[in-house]
């Protein structure tokens, strides 16, 4: 007795059962189910073969019976149904050919060609039928195997960090106990634990409830996804060390890690965004803080530059302090860099009045020029630094210290704070004269008396010009600006002028007093 061959399409194994007891019962289900399913479409296709054989029999003597049989055996062998197919297919073909020898007209068998190809495309949709069925017969069973899968398996995860939590709501801080791991074994159903990583498990230590300083062992608490269950651990606790949290404030400072700028440059001071920074954490690693420190790669520079650096915290032998639980008040900070060329640049004075010219005066500075640096686009502009405006009516002597006041932007580069400034006179001189003639404006209307009734007066101007000045060349201008409500004697600035002899002018202060009655 011969055993029934399974279609060769049906042999495939079903993957990616969850259990080796629900991949059997699919495996099984599916070798009757197809079966079951090739038989009938087997017979089913021999049947219609059978029928069109018949009805071409008679009308078709061109065609022979082993043509019509080759061509039905083709097309059902497609199928590779069961065994059985075949030989109802050898069966319709003797059948055939006994009925198809009295075929002769030519007409008749193009009709029964007609039938035939009738015939064929029933097959198809059968085995169509056939195919379409068995995929989702397939798929149904391995849905439900592994919807009802309970199958336990284990997993080893690795690597997993334990954070420390509670230190918000502590006045401690952490000193150490940070950046451990553990590694854990859990358990569950197969479907679940096939899909876990390290990731889906939370470690952490809760240091809340810790007042003091100190050294402490803390249990783990481990956060597992929904259906698992540890087996095992490779820690259950952890040493933590707890420190006073406090906070100091501590400068930033700047360097340059890699940069390159042409001959006849230089960079110019780095200047961050925050001068300073606030370090909050244990005081322990506090304390040990001297700065914060913005290193910047410029690579090749050649303008001012504008930059962004996360800041580090450096110990006082240049060490890097690092722990997670030190915090920075600023965490990056923006650096200015300049980039600066020199220029060597003239000192003047300027005058307020106008009275010392280079006719009448010889004006010396020393030293008569600096080098100073600064960005290209200032320096460009910059033709000249004036240091003094020097006041012809109250010049202190011939020579004098002025300190040199630089314009925004532009450094000094051989250290020169102050220059000399010396006054040489030519061709004028000095004369005083007694003004009696003073003249009081009283808008006012106030009742005074003017006890002032001369005074000295120091001139100085060409000397001829000086020597034809007259008592009346001279004025004295006093204005009583004072409320109706002052009285009392005041000391009231005199305004000089000089009429008739040009580039003469006074030299110092004058005032006269006068009594403003009540």
């Amino acid at each position: 007795m011969s055993s029934e061959k399974k279609p060769e399409n049906m042999q495939t194994p079903l993957t990616g059962l969850p259990s080796e007891a629900a991949q059997n019962a699919a495996a099984d289900s599916i070798n009757n189910t197809a079966s079951s399913v090739a038989a009938t479409v087997g017979d089913t296709v021999t049947s219609g073969a059978e029928e069109n054989a018949s009805a071409n029999a008679v009308e078709e003597p061109d065609v022979t019976a082993s043509d019509i049989a080759a061509e039905r055996l083709m097309d059902n062998t497609s199928v590779k149904a069961v065994g059985k197919t075949e030989t109802a297919g050898a069966r319709c073909a003797e059948k055939t050919a006994a009925k198809t020898t009295g075929m002769k007209n030519s007409g008749e068998a193009r009709r029964s060609r007609g039938g035939r190809e009738k015939g064929e495309d029933s097959g198809r949709r059968f085995r169509i039928f056939a195919r379409i069925a068995s995929v989702l017969i397939a798929f149904g069973i391995w849905a439900y195997a592994a919807e009802n899968d309970t199958v336990r398996s284990e997993v080893s995860l690795k690597g997993i960090p334990i954070t420390v939590s509670g230190e918000q709501s502590s006045t401690l801080s952490v000193i150490s106990g940070y950046n451990n791991t553990l590694d854990v074994v859990l358990s569950g159903n197969k479907s679940i634990i096939r899909t876990l990583s390290s990731s889906d498990v939370t470690a952490s230590v809760d240091i809340s409830d810790y007042t003091s300083a100190g050294k402490y062992t803390v249990p783990i608490s481990l956060d597992l996804p929904d259906g698992t269950s540890v087996v095992s651990q490779s820690l259950t606790d952890i040493s933590v060390y707890l420190d006073i949290s406090t906070s100091v404030t501590v400068p930033v400072n700047v360097k340059y890690t890699n940069y390159m700028i042409e001959e006849g440059y230089e960079l110019g001071e780095a200047v961050p965004s925050e001068s300073s920074v606030t370090v909050t954490g244990p005081k322990s690693v506090v304390e040990r803080i001297s700065y914060a420190l913005a290193e910047l790669d410029l690579g090749k520079v050649e303008k001012t530059v504008k930059m962004s650096s996360k800041l580090s915290l450096v110990d006082s032998s240049g060490e890097t302090v690092t722990n997670p639980y030190v915090k920075l008040q600023t965490s990056e900070v923006t650096v200015t860099v300049a980039l600066y060329t020199e220029k060597t640049v003239p000192l003047s004075v300027d005058t307020k009045y106008g009275y010392l010219t280079s006719k009448n005066s010889v004006i010396t500075v020393t030293p008569s020029s600096v080098k100073v640096k600064g960005e290209p686009s200032t320096l460009d502009s910059l033709d000249k630094i004036t240091i003094a405006t020097l006041d012809e009516k109250h010049l202190s002597g011939d020579n004098m210290t002025q300190k040199i006041v630089l314009p925004d932007g532009v450094y000094m580069t051989d250290g020169t704070e102050t220059a000399t400034i010396s006054v040489r006179h030519v061709g004028t001189s000095l004369r005083t004269m007694t003004v009696d003639n003073i003249t009081v404006e009283n808008p006012s209307n106030l009742s005074y008396e003017l006890v002032t009734e001369s005074v000295e007066v120091k001139l100085r101007g060409p000397t001829e010009a000086l020597a034809e000045l007259t008592s009346d060349s001279v004025k004295a201008t006093l204005e009583l600006s004072f409320d109706k409500s002052v009285s009392g004697s005041s000391s009231v600035p005199l305004k000089i002028t000089v009429s008739g002899a040009d580039g003469v002018y006074e030299i110092g202060d004058y005032s006269a007093i006068v009594k403003i009655n009540p």
